[in-house]
């Protein structure tokens, strides 16, 4: 099992992160950790459904958007700042 992000969702990630002050920084790397995690662990539990294998997920810090592929792995493809 894998997490890949697309770079799409890697750009939208810097620019939430960019535009947080240090501290929020931290926090968000953490949640990012935390994201990875669960998605590797259990993707296909979390969030709502959006239709077919694409799920929503809404953390304290991010909106994520992911399909689970057929072989297990999930593909992040979008994310936005969810505190908004």
């Amino acid at each position: 099992m894998f997490v890949r992000w697309k770079q799409r969702a890697l750009d939208h990630l810097a620019d939430i992160y960019v535009a947080l002050p240090l501290a929020e920084q931290r926090l968000l790397a953490a949640d990012v950790e935390m994201v990875n995690r669960e998605l590797l662990a259990r993707g296909g539990e979390l969030g709502e459904s959006r239709g077919g294998t694409r799920r929503m997920w809404f953390t304290e810090w991010l909106v994520v958007s992911f399909n689970i592929l057929p072989n297990g792995g999930v593909d992040v493809s979008f994310v936005s700042d969810n505190r908004r």
